[in-house]
């Protein structure tokens, strides 16, 4: 039986504007298991970029609760979150946010570098990974040299580098060509099959939605599975 590696209960978003109150997530209950790929769809300003931010500890919930590998994410000090963040959860987004000062295979060691591991075994790691995701061949290069599909696989690298349990992917697709498009999704999908890594994968793209075996649909903060 599978078991949950995140779900979250009764979880209200709302954020007050003068006046009014804006209600951007509503009662939403969802979890998410070890080695699963699940895509949320929905069209821009449903609400799912602040679910994702909420589920990751980047924000926190009105009311309602996050528990992630047995933790309750919302009760947690910003130190504690930010270390579940480093090593627990890898995050993509829809643009690479690559360090232009340093080259690929610093931008991806940069996580290990961060949590005091030694610099030969952090390049060893983040090397094994671009390798994993098609980039030796650009390890030297600085984030301007890259094409867009390129910083994406990057992106996905540093996203892998600690062999976090679940990857929240926002658009990470959305910045791309077709052909890019395509190859970066199905790229996810290998990932998650064959490093047993489970996905969360936010898109507006529903054709690339409906090539995973989970879907859910995001409509005016609320979460629906399809």
């Amino acid at each position: 039986m599978n078991k949950p590696i995140l779900l979250c209960k009764n979880l209200n978003k709302t954020y007050q504007k003068g006046r009014f109150s804006i209600n951007v997530l509503k009662n939403i209950n969802f979890l998410i298991n070890k080695s699963e790929i699940i895509t949320i769809i929905g069209a821009s300003g449903s609400g799912k970029s602040t679910f994702l931010h909420i589920l990751g500890g980047l924000d926190t919930p009105s009311s309602g609760y996050v528990i992630f590998n047995n933790k309750y994410i919302n009760q947690l000090s910003t130190n504690e979150r930010a270390a579940i963040r480093n090593k627990k959860l890898g995050f993509i987004y829809q643009f690479h946010h690559l360090l232009h000062d340093f080259n690929v295979l610093e931008n991806v060691a940069m996580p290990l570098l961060i949590s005091k591991n030694t610099k030969k075994e952090s390049f060893i790691k983040a090397t094994e990974i671009l390798e994993s995701v098609g980039m030796a061949h650009r390890l030297n290069h600085k984030p301007s040299e890259l094409s867009g599909g390129e910083s994406q696989r990057v992106a996905i690298a540093r996203a892998l580098i600690n062999q976090p349990d679940l990857v929240l992917a926002d658009e990470p697709t959305g910045n791309l060509d077709l052909q890019n498009k395509h190859a970066i999704f199905n790229l996810l999908k290998t990932i998650n099959n064959t490093k047993q890594i489970a996905f969360l994968i936010v898109t507006h793209d529903s054709s690339l939605a409906e090539s995973t075996p989970c879907q859910f649909e995001m409509y005016d903060g609320y979460l629906q599975k399809k």
